[in-house]
């Protein structure tokens, strides 16, 4: 039988901290980034969004920079054009 929510929350607490994440981790053993990450958009979301950067972007954060759902490109002029070439 499975503990109860309370019970469950207790044992989390008194287990300590979480882990460190994969990049602090990383981190700590002497490793750095030296390129930034590229993402090659999907097929559902194309958005690109500024979550860290320079501070004169900073009213930028989590704005969409470029691209939009799948729906949003259908309907775009170019897309379509594209589309019509193949």
């Amino acid at each position: 039988m499975s503990a109860s929510f309370p019970q469950y929350i207790a044992d989390v607490i008194s287990e300590g901290p979480p882990p460190d994440p994969l990049d602090v981790k990383l981190r700590k053993e002497g490793f750095m980034a030296n390129h930034p990450v590229v993402f090659v958009p999907g097929i559902i979301t194309g958005g690109l969004e500024l979550w860290e950067g320079h501070q004169c972007a900073y009213g930028l954060f989590r704005k969409r920079l470029w691209g939009g759902t799948f729906g949003e490109l259908y309907k775009s002029y170019f897309f379509r054009s594209i589309m019509d070439k193949c």
